[in-house]
Order: C-alpha cells, then sequence, then structure tokens
C-alpha cells in the first residue's frame, strides 16, 4: 500500500459549520483508503491572495491506498470544489511525488535522478572525510599557534 498525504486549503471566510461539512465531504471522498489521519491546523494567513482571499483553513490527510482511480477522482472533485482554494498530494514513500507514478517516462526519469544525486552525495561525503584526513595529518608549525 502507498502512503499518502493530503494538504487542502479551505476558504478561511467559511462558518465553522461549512468548514466541518467540507471536511466531511473531503473524509467521504477517501471512503476506499485505509487508515485515514485528518489533521486540522486551523486558520492561517495565505502568503499571497487566492481568489481575492486573505485566509485559509488548512487540513492534513494522511492515508493509504492502492487505487489511482481514487487519487485521480479526488484530484478533478478538489478542482469543482469552490470552498476549496489549493490542494496537494504528495506520495510519502516515493522521493518523486504523486505524478511520477503515473507516467512511466517520468518514473523512468525521476529513478535516474535519484541514482545520480546519491552519486553525488557519496562523492562529497569521500571529499569530506579525505579533506578531515588531510587536515589531521598537516603537522603544526609554532607559526600556527
Amino acid at each position: 500500500m502507498a502512503k499518502y498525504e493530503t494538504m487542502v486549503v479551505i476558504d478561511g471566510t467559511l462558518k465553522d459549520t461549512e468548514i466541518k461539512k467540507s471536511i466531511t465531504d473531503i473524509k467521504s471522498l477517501l471512503k476506499g483508503a485505509k487508515n485515514i489521519e485528518v489533521n486540522e491546523m486551523g486558520i492561517k494567513e495565505l502568503a499571497y491572495e487566492i481568489q481575492k482571499k486573505k485566509t485559509g483553513y488548512y487540513v492534513v490527510f494522511n492515508f493509504e491506498t492502492e487505487d489511482k482511480t481514487l487519487l485521480s477522482e479526488f484530484r478533478r472533485l478538489m478542482f469543482l470544489n469552490k470552498t476549496i482554494l489549493r490542494h496537494l498530494i504528495i506520495n510519502i514513500e516515493k522521493e518523486y511525488g504523486y505524478k511520477a507514478t503515473v507516467n512511466p517516462k517520468k518514473v523512468a526519469k525521476s529513478e535516474y535522478r535519484s541514482e545520480t544525486y546519491k552519486k553525488v552525495k557519496e562523492k562529497i561525503e569521500k571529499s569530506k572525510e579525505e579533506a578531515l584526513r588531510e587536515k589531521d595529518n598537516t603537522p603544526v608549525k609554532l607559526t600556527d599557534i
């Protein structure tokens, strides 16, 4: 089962009952998923205006699913819902995120990137170790003290 995290920004100008209704509607869309956790972060000021709104109610959903159609349907309904200002779906287990699991070319490209990233990271670690060894082996001069 793939683990996903979804952050949804609901219109902050809505009443509390309307916000709670939106959250239950979103949770009902995820009824095919397992281990659904809801973390309400509350009303926060947005970094920039979205649809002339300055505040948003942040909610994070964590869930597990294998059904890709559930995710695509969820995205479609989030775009259609007028109370939702923004949403983001992230695959927690993968480095390359949700979209790369759908498109085979993107999957291959992201795997290649992750391999090259690991190689570069290893080279940097080796160079740091060598620099430390060289620094430890240099003799101390009286002028250095």
